[in-house]
């Protein structure tokens, strides 16, 4: 659902739990692997330099970005502060 305040190709990504999530960018060679796997592979895959991920706070699980996303971590709704809060009421 498009409004007229936001443009259509916007592609700004959001974490809910700032708390619990921090954004990095990846500036070495080392291999750091997501914790997530893509749907049908059975194996971890690498988060490459220059890539950006997310690393919870306290804990070693990192994400990369699409793994993030399909996990409910990050999410493209600008308004997710707003749905949140609906959901939980219901």
């Amino acid at each position: 659902m498009s409004s007229p305040d936001i443009p259509e190709n916007d592609v700004r990504l959001y974490v809910p739990e700032t708390d619990r999530w921090a954004a990095h960018l990846k500036s070495d060679w080392d291999r750091l692997y997501c914790f997530g796997k893509f749907p049908g592979q059975d194996f971890h895959h690498l988060i490459l330099h220059g890539e950006l991920y997310l690393r919870s706070r306290g804990e070693e699980t990192v994400y990369c970005l699409e793994c993030a996303l399909r996990q409910g971590i990050a999410t493209f709704d600008r308004l997710f502060w707003q749905h949140r809060k609906r959901k939980s009421l219901e």
